[in-house]
């Protein structure tokens, strides 16, 4: 079997996407065999020079432009870029639809079209297997994180229309959480879905009883309950409903 896994994920940063793709993309290449074999892309969206001076926004930041592969953790990615100009904003703004880059993913998923199976991480990564299932008929799996879920699709209804024929299209769509699975029926309930949890990174490990007393210590929490939140402070994750519980 030969299999794509395409996720749109920044290639820097300690994200909890990234560090789920990558962990995941350790775990399956360790499992390579003769009759199993995968192969790892990142699919990154890259602003045109005009874009990037009107946003303000330092087109140096879009790492890695450019190059073919990058290497994380041991595993090499091919990387895919999708190239978003002047054109595709204004698009947005005053049609207030979803850009298609209809030939950038025709030609993406011809590059795809030799697999037995994708599967997909994030928005434009679920947008090229959607493509690559519809020109070519390879099947693809989905993985849905929180905000595929509980932002992108209510942007706008070509959004939510967009989301909802991934889904339906897909051989399966999983979600994080029970939760997240459920909140997608807001999307479409239809689809083949089900939900798996992410497992714990080898990085995470409880530290011996002299490094956590040693610890309380160096903060001046001795002796007090301490709980740790780990991930970004966004509203959507309400962070601040912590304190008092």
């Amino acid at each position: 079997m030969k299999v794509a896994l395409l996720a749109d994920i920044a290639p820097y940063g300690m994200k909890g996407l990234k560090n789920y793709v990558v962990s995941k993309s350790v775990f399956l290449q360790k499992r390579t065999s003769e009759n199993f074999h995968v192969d790892f892309y990142i699919v990154n969206t890259v602003l045109s020079p005009l874009l990037c001076k009107i946003l303000k926004i330092d087109r140096k930041r879009s790492l890695c432009y450019g190059a073919k592969e990058i290497e994380l953790e041991g595993i090499t990615f091919k990387l895919i870029f999708v190239h978003r100009n002047l054109f595709h904003l204004l698009y947005e703004r005053v049609i207030r639809g979803t850009v298609s880059y209809s030939w950038q993913m025709k030609n993406i998923a011809k590059r795809l079209r030799e697999y037995d199976i994708i599967t997909s991480h994030s928005i434009t990564a679920h947008r090229v297997a959607l493509k690559t299932n519809e020109l070519y008929g390879v099947p693809y799996v989905t993985t849905f994180h929180g905000s595929d879920t509980t932002v992108y699709p209510f942007k706008k209804v070509s959004s939510k229309e967009l989301v909802a024929k991934v889904i339906k299209k897909a051989s399966m769509n999983f979600y994080v959480s029970k939760g997240l699975m459920i909140f997608s029926d807001k999307i479409t309930s239809e689809g083949v879905k089900d939900h798996i949890y992410t497992g714990v990174a080898p990085a995470f490990h409880e530290y011996s009883e002299e490094k956590k007393i040693e610890l309380r210590k160096n903060h001046h929490v001795a002796g007090k309950k301490v709980v740790a939140f780990s991930g970004n402070l966004f509203q959507i994750k309400n962070p601040m409903s912590l304190p008092p519980i």
